[in-house]
C-alpha cells in the first residue's frame, strides 16, 4: 500500500510526495516562479558582484587554461570545487604557478568557463 504525504512548502501551496514522484499544486508553482523572479530582481548587477577567489592547481599557458581550486563563483552559480577554466588572454597566465592565489571574473560559453579578468592575490 502506498502512503500519501502532504507537506506545506513555504506556505505557498501543497507539495505531494507519492511513490517517489513529486507534484505541486498549480497555485504553488506560480507562487514559486514569482518568488524566484523577485529574488533575481533583488540581486546586484553583475558588475557589482565581487571577484571570485581561487588557488592555482595547474597552469597550461599553451592551451590557455588554468586549473583552480576556487570558492563560490556567484556569477556562474558554482559551488567551491576544482575546475578547469580557459582564459580570454593566455598572456594573463604569465608568471603564475601552482599555489598562487588569484581573484577572477569568468563567464560561461557553450562548452567552457572562460576567465575574463584575472588578478594575482598573493
Amino acid at each position: 500500500m502506498r502512503k500519501l504525504i502532504v507537506l506545506s512548502w513555504l506556505a505557498l501551496g501543497s507539495l505531494v510526495v507519492c511513490g517517489g514522484g513529486w507534484a505541486m499544486s498549480r497555485h504553488a508553482m506560480t507562487a514559486v516562479g514569482d518568488t524566484v523572479q523577485a529574488d533575481l530582481a533583488n540581486l546586484p548587477p553583475t558588475e557589482e558582484l565581487p571577484l571570485a577567489k581561487g588557488r592555482i592547481i595547474a597552469v597550461d599557458q599553451k592551451a590557455g587554461r588554468v586549473t583552480l581550486d576556487h570558492g563560490p563563483v556567484v556569477r556562474l552559480a558554482l559551488q567551491p570545487e576544482i575546475d578547469v577554466f580557459y582564459v580570454a588572454d593566455p598572456a594573463s597566465l604569465t608568471g603564475l604557478s601552482p599555489g598562487d592565489k588569484i581573484r577572477f571574473e569568468a563567464r560561461r560559453t557553450t562548452h567552457h568557463y572562460v576567465i575574463t579578468r584575472l588578478e594575482n592575490a598573493n
